[in-house]
């Protein structure tokens, strides 16, 4: 079952890798454009984004394996990535810079990351009830 969600992470992945992509070259901007309208708009994009983008990375990293500590330090840094890619928009001709889209990123981010702890507080309970009846 890992490795299943671990693929389709990866296949994730390198989709919103591509779509980023396509935002910064001016050639393909008008259709990456066009794809983020079919999906119901650049709010919502944005959440999706900030929600899939942390939880691929996580699970390809194996951040379950990690100390809680290591794991609210890699939420956090999702959350200022965000920020820095947000402000980096300022010095392209293509994106704009906006706080409006940062806060439906960290939107995202918010319901990403309590799917996180969600998945490994079961994770955890179901180890513990493992071990508790063998």
């Amino acid at each position: 079952m890992l490795f299943f969600l671990r693929a389709c992470s990866a296949l994730l992945l390198a989709g919103i890798a591509c779509l980023v992509l396509l935002m910064y070259l001016p050639a393909s901007n008008e259709a990456a454009r066009g794809f983020i309208r079919a999906l119901g708009g650049h709010a919502q994009m944005h959440v999706l984004v900030g929600a899939l983008l942390p939880l691929c990375i996580a699970l390809l990293l194996r951040l379950y394996r990690w100390s809680k500590s290591w794991q609210w330090l890699f939420w956090g840094s999702c959350l200022m990535l965000f920020a820095l890619d947000e402000s980096m928009q300022r010095f392209s001709v293509l994106r704009a810079s906006q706080l409006a889209d940062f806060g439906w990123s960290a939107l995202g981010w918010g319901i990403g990351c309590a799917i996180w702890w969600l998945f490994t507080g079961l994770a955890l309970l179901y180890r513990r009830r493992d071990t508790i009846t063998h």
